[in-house]
């Protein structure tokens, strides 16, 4: 998280950046001595919380997604997309047998070429 905070601190604070950005949690105005520029925006130290628990959140115990802070108990599971369950892997998962094998392999292709 260091190596973030500080491109993030730069790239808020840099030459275009405005004099004092409001708070991404409560839009209040940020000065330079209280930021924790962090997930592309900028916070005040105490206003860096849980999004779902409110819990006060460092740079060490912080876990981002979808540019929101939270601890470690309310991170969202991520799971895997809709293109993981295909009709075809789906399908061969049920009857590995189905599978079809190209003539040059002994490797098993999916599907008919």
């Amino acid at each position: 998280h260091v190596e973030r905070f500080s491109k993030e601190y730069h790239t808020l604070n840099g030459p275009n950046a405005s004099s004092s950005p409001g708070c991404a949690s409560c839009s209040k105005t940020v000065y330079p001595e209280e930021q924790l520029p962090v997930l592309h925006k900028v916070w005040h130290k105490f206003c860096f919380k849980c999004a779902v628990c409110g819990r006060q959140l460092t740079l060490k115990t912080y876990e981002g997604f979808g540019g929101w802070p939270y601890c470690a108990t309310h991170y969202p599971a991520t799971s895997h997309t809709v293109v993981f369950h295909t009709p075809e892997k789906l399908r061969t998962k049920k009857d590995p047998s189905s599978m079809v094998h190209h003539k040059d392999s002994d490797k098993p292709v999916h599907g008919s070429y």
